[in-house]
């Protein structure tokens, strides 16, 4: 019970002693090969795959295993031989190279790992894509740099002049910013252009839907002309059908009237009261007055009517020639309508409504077209705007471009006088190897640990003897009694007296276990400790606390308390921080963190290795004393009530007859 529980602690420590260091590292095998072909940059051949190669043989923090065949490398990952394998691409050297030529492609190389193996050793091995990014970054900023120094070196040699070459490169500055100017005041006219051609489509526009208004108008006005001449031609073919019934009728009276009076010339005065009673008309043709039908030829019969209504002597002759030239008027003008006048006029409208049809087909076009035109001119608007804004956003570009041509015309200016760049051309040329190491690794990090430790299996000390007390007051708890039989105490024992009696002998073990795992730590193990007398008080108080919270459960509730003894344990493990950050942990385990005693005994005891701030390792002792208190009390307090449980699941247990 001393002992043994100490071993696990100790085997744990040894076990996890230093696994990130390079002798452990270094046993992990990661198989390697490049298929690069190299490529070329101004006249230099460049083979980057090689250059890794070269630079991972000195690299000793991981075992690579260096390969002839890309096969052979993924049949190692593939099989478990090795953990992983890298694999440089045969573009690899063209790729790290494409900036040169502006194609920027992004240097890949494949990296296979095998996840089946080991769950830690991906981790481990994660320390080999980073050292081989390192090395393809360093060889690749080293050629560059030596590339520099090199083409320097040319130059020189050839005679190329700094001061003429900064004066030429200052003039094509300098001119460029005048044809910047230029182009930035033809782009200036081109937008008053724009908005000048703006406002011509507009009102172009705007007369053009007057135009289609005014023609929609005179369609509709031609379109009505037209309509009213065929409804006029209509009426005139009726009234001269009409004109000429009238004329056949007055001609047929005149004719009755002329035979009625060369028949019997007494008949004149009959004749002339019926003239009188027509009412002044002929078969409905009028005849007296100059302009009613023809002229003068009427007047003949309306003077013989006139003498006749004015009791006048009427000669028979007189009237027979007065009807006589009647019926020659009517006879006339009954041939000149039939044969001049109507055909004429029914001619002239046909011609009218034609125009007028022409007319308004002719102005629905113009309509259409104007109509159209507008929408045009006005999508021509919306264009010219748009060209327009975009001529004024290419102006503030060139504006812009003519500020950072003024400033690198300045710096380019002063350039001229550094000496410090003078200087800097002459070290590339003189010391290459020089340059190429200092921007291969521009930035050094400088790290400052606080509370070193030596070795990763001190740091894991606390939490595998923390581990190691609690399994070993758990074992106490199982192999030692903590009921007192009733034949070794006859007479009846207190409850306090009961706890305390059998608590005594749990509480010698467990001191004893943490004097000798924390013991061993230091002087068997040899872990790093700052303060070791601290660190084996840690212990102590830390034994004390467990021993106290495993017999206190076992002692008021027996079985049920060694198997919740297990559950604390198990959820420790798990959740107090001994392997992993609390912070990474699911949030179940952040909320009962706070309430572990393996958080405050750990503490303790880092706070003894690394060393103390404050007064951090005092209030985590004080909390372990608390929490031994905290127990005391809820032992004694719960025994008498947990007893009835206690006796139901020990009788049962005895009926099984298959448990202890």
């Amino acid at each position: 019970l001393c002992v043994i529980p100490c071993l696990y602690g100790w085997f744990n420590i040894l076990s996890n002693w230093d696994p990130y260091g390079s002798d452990a590292t270094g046993r992990i095998k990661i198989a390697v090969v490049s298929v690069d072909k190299g490529a070329e940059i101004l006249g230099l051949e460049l083979n980057v795959g090689d250059e890794v190669i070269s630079g991972l043989e000195a690299n000793d923090t991981i075992g690579w295993v260096f390969c002839d065949s890309l096969e052979e490398a993924y049949n190692l990952a593939l099989s478990g031989d090795c953990y992983a394998a890298i694999v440089i691409p045969e573009e690899f050297s063209e790729d790290v190279l494409s900036f040169m030529d502006l194609g920027f492609q992004h240097p890949t190389i494949n990296y296979y790992e095998n996840q089946k193996k080991n769950a830690i050793a991906p981790k481990i091995t994660a320390k080999a894509k980073t050292a081989v990014q390192q090395q393809v970054n360093a060889t690749f900023i080293e050629t560059i740099a030596s590339v520099f120094s090199n083409v320097l070196k040319v130059f020189d040699a050839a005679g190329v002049d700094y001061d003429s070459t900064l004066d030429n490169l200052c003039t094509k500055v300098d001119n460029l910013q005048t044809d910047l100017d230029q182009v930035d005041g033809l782009l200036a006219s081109l937008c008053h252009l724009c908005s000048a051609a703006e406002q011509l489509m507009y009102y172009s526009g705007q007369l053009s839907e007057d135009i289609a208004v005014t023609s929609a108008y005179s369609q509709k006005t031609a379109s009505d002309l037209s309509t009213d001449i065929g409804t006029l031609n209509t009426k005139v073919t009726a009234l001269n059908t009409e004109l000429k019934d009238s004329l056949v009728e007055a001609d047929s009276q005149l004719q009755v009237w002329s035979q009625e009076l060369q028949e019997n010339p007494d008949r004149k005065e009959e004749i002339l009261e019926q003239i009188k009673n027509d009412g002044g008309t002929i078969g409905g043709i009028p005849y007296e007055g100059r302009n009613q039908i023809s002229g003068r030829e009427f007047e003949a019969l309306a003077k013989v009517v006139l003498d006749y209504q004015t009791k006048r002597e009427v000669d028979a002759n007189e009237l027979a020639y007065a009807l006589l030239e009647a019926r020659t008027v009517v006879l006339y003008t009954l041939y000149s309508t039939t044969y001049d006048i109507s055909p004429e006029i029914q001619q002239a409208l046909a011609s009218l409504a034609q125009s007028s049809g022409t007319a308004a087909s002719a102005f629905g076009s113009a309509a259409d077209t104007a109509s159209g035109l507008s929408g045009t001119l006005y999508d021509t608007v919306g264009t010219l705007q748009q060209m327009e804004k975009d001529l004024y956003e290419v102006r503030k570009d060139i504006v812009k471009a003519e500020k950072d041509l003024r400033d690198i015309s300045k710096y380019l200016d002063e350039l001229k006088d550094s000496e410090f760049l003078r200087e800097i051309v002459n070290t590339a040329i003189d010391n290459n190897d020089n340059i190429s190491t200092y921007f291969a690794s521009p930035i050094q990090m400088k790290t400052v640990v606080q509370y070193p430790i030596d070795n990763y299996g001190s740091t894991m000390a606390p939490f595998y003897t923390v581990l190691a007390q609690w399994v070993g007051a758990l074992f106490c708890a199982t192999m030692l009694k903590a009921k007192i039989r009733k034949k070794d105490f006859p007479y009846d024992l207190n409850v306090a007296e009961s706890y305390f009696g059998r608590y005594i002998l749990f509480l010698v073990v467990c001191l004893i276990q943490a004097l000798v795992v924390s013991i061993g730590d230091l002087v068997f193990i040899d872990i790093y400790c700052v303060h070791p007398v601290q660190f084996v008080l840690a212990a102590v108080v830390t034994g004390i606390c467990f021993a106290t919270i495993n017999y206190t459960l076992s002692y008021a509730l027996e079985k049920i308390g060694l198997g919740a003894s297990v559950i604390i344990m198990v959820i420790q493990v798990a959740g107090s921080g001994g392997s992993y950050p609390v912070d990474v942990l699911p949030k179940i385990f952040q909320i009962l963190y706070p309430f572990m005693p393996f958080r405050y005994a750990m503490n303790a005891m880092r706070e003894a290795i690394g060393g103390t701030y404050g007064n951090n390792y005092l209030i985590d002792l004080l909390v372990l004393v608390g929490v031994t208190v905290l127990f005391i009390v809820v032992g004694l307090l719960i025994k008498k009530p947990a007893s009835k449980l206690n006796d139901i699941i020990n009788e049962s247990s005895e009926k099984a007859e298959i448990m202890l």
